[in-house]
């Protein structure tokens, strides 16, 4: 003897399985490689390259106490992979059932492997125009492990500098000569050996 099921669970446990998968899709696959992700479906394009940076100046004027602060942001980005996408259903994008990291979350692919910076005229009693100011100069930037403070010099592929959202170099040593305005070029060599090079406004010591 046949025993009848009613229409109604029977429609009740199709949507329950239904959205048990839409929910594994979209939460449920964990990934734990290089790229992080972990908890979360796989980013395809995790980390961003960028051509070119902008540069401000936290003022063209310093008082005679004021420290340089010179912020650098990237710009062109371009979001890089660094594995192949994982395979999936494809019944719902993850983008509508979690909030998970998006592409370029985890910041630059090639890290800043070394800064170089310099005046356009003397700046040291002594000194030439181009000379390597570095020993003067710091670099405050974020990474995995939070605020990281380099001296310039210290700056190297195995000591590397990431651009998350912005990097700001900082100084308080000013020029022998503060009568005349200096223009400051700053070279950032990226680990994949491109270099980008930006100038400063003309700034001034009082």
């Amino acid at each position: 003897m046949k025993t009848k099921t009613s229409f109604w669970p029977k429609v009740g446990l199709l949507f329950l399985f239904y959205w048990s998968i839409l929910l594994w899709e979209a939460c449920g696959s964990t990934v734990v490689d290089s790229c992080g992700n972990n908890g979360c479906p796989t980013v395809e394009f995790p980390f961003f390259d960028y051509e070119d940076v902008v540069l401000t100046e936290n003022d063209l004027t310093l008082g005679p106490d004021e420290p340089l602060f010179l912020s650098i942001y990237p710009t062109q980005l371009e979001y890089v992979a660094c594995q192949l996408p994982q395979r999936r259903i494809g019944l719902l994008s993850a983008a509508y059932a979690c909030s998970c990291l998006g592409d370029g979350a985890q910041g630059d692919k090639y890290p800043i492997s070394s800064i170089n910076i310099y005046t356009d005229k003397p700046f040291l009693e002594g000194g030439e125009a181009m000379d390597s100011l570095n020993e003067f100069f710091s670099v405050v930037a974020e990474d995995e492990n939070g605020t990281k403070t380099l001296p310039l010099n210290e700056v190297s592929a195995d000591n590397n500098v990431r651009m998350l959202n912005q990097i700001t170099i900082q100084s308080s040593i000013r020029p022998f000569d503060a009568a005349v305005p200096y223009v400051l070029t700053i070279e950032l060599l990226k680990a994949n050996g491109n270099l980008i090079t930006i100038n400063t406004e003309a700034i001034t010591w009082e």
